[in-house]
């Protein structure tokens, strides 16, 4: 990440999209301080193992500050032995 300056508290939120239901409570970071606007943040997130109750799409949106910054969506699919 770029353009980010101070201290910031990062959570991760998993939603089901077919229900917009929150799967997964607020995956929280301690304080994660950015030094300088110009240098590069990178930020590595160890989640735990995430249960993923229904087949379909869910979304992993990222805030900081509880400030929505990004997401991306992955899609779940029933494993059918042939």
């Amino acid at each position: 990440m770029t353009d980010a300056e101070g201290e910031y508290k990062f959570v991760v939120r998993i939603v089901y999209l077919g229900d917009e239901e929150e799967t997964v409570g607020g995956l929280e970071t301690g304080a994660v301080v950015a030094a300088n606007r110009l240098q590069v943040l990178n930020l590595a997130l160890n989640l735990p193992p995430v249960p993923f109750p229904k087949f379909g799409r869910y979304e992993f949106q990222l805030l900081a500050n509880d400030v929505y910054i990004g997401r991306t969506v992955i899609t779940t699919l029933k494993y059918e032995a042939k």
